[in-house]
């Protein structure tokens, strides 16, 4: 072997050794629930977030393989460690007991659809309580809402596994009030209605939680916190940059449809 070929291959294990993107890449399991347009199997790159995660994962020299189940599902599946992380979760104190949290990854608008028939007008959760209001299995709406719901205070019914089932239910009149994130709901209603029944849905103005989402990282297995502080250094040096902001920008443009 000529001395130039050695200095190759030595140079080449050196830059492999210092450089993630030329290193082996560790396999990474993430569990989630359908959230479009967020995360889903039904849009290119998995979504806008799941686009986002994956290449921050990527860029730390992790391939991520997104494994759906129902929210319950990929939330039980990471908390006992089967998988390795778990996205994207609103922020619950009891989940601090399984999870190590993130930096926030998505900032979501939540708000209260209804039939244009139905004069619906509110101030403070309390003004809802005579309402028969849908949910979706799973889910937290904040610290306010969900302490209503589990007083009793709200007449939540049914709770859905799927977002469009709450837009049907909506149609049906089952219920009065269906509590979604806008850019969800506005998503799923183009995407499974036809624009006769679309006409016949609004939501309140006023934002009933603006809340961030974290991906979560289980506190049982022991890369969590190394894990953990690579992925938030290099989404802060995406939000710094504004390389986080092009994903939404593209979501709006219809990228990832």
């Amino acid at each position: 072997m000529s001395l130039s070929n050695r200095f190759l291959i030595l140079l080449f294990a050196f830059v492999t050794s210092i450089n993630p993107a030329y290193s082996k890449t560790h396999k990474l399991s993430v569990s989630v629930g359908e959230w479009p347009p967020y995360i889903t199997k039904d849009l290119k790159y998995n979504g806008a977030v799941a686009h986002l995660i994956t290449d921050i994962l990527e860029d730390i020299g992790y391939e991520a393989e997104l494994v759906f189940y129902p929210w319950a599902r990929a939330y039980s599946q990471s908390a006992k460690g089967k998988d390795d992380l778990t996205g994207v979760w609103m922020h619950k104190l009891e989940r601090e007991q399984d999870f190590y949290y993130s930096e926030p990854v998505l900032s979501e608008k939540f708000v209260f659809f209804h039939l244009k028939q139905f004069n619906f007008d509110w101030n403070s959760i309390q003004d809802i309580s005579d309402f028969t209001v849908l949910g979706m299995k799973g889910y937290s709406y904040g610290e306010d809402l969900d302490k209503a719901i589990k007083e009793g205070n709200i007449n939540m019914i049914d709770k859905v596994t799927k977002t469009k089932q709450g837009f049907g239910m909506l149609l049906l009149k089952r219920a009065q009030l269906y509590p979604q994130e806008i850019n969800i709901g506005n998503y799923e209603l183009k995407k499974h209605f036809k624009d006769l029944d679309i006409e016949k849905i609004t939501y309140h103005s006023k934002p009933f939680l603006i809340n961030n989402s974290y991906l979560l990282f289980p506190k049982k297995l022991p890369n969590s916190v190394s894990l953990l502080k690579k992925f938030n250094a290099r989404l802060k040096i995406y939000k710094a940059t504004g390389k986080y902001e092009s994903y939404f920008k593209s979501l709006a443009k219809g990228f990832y449809n």
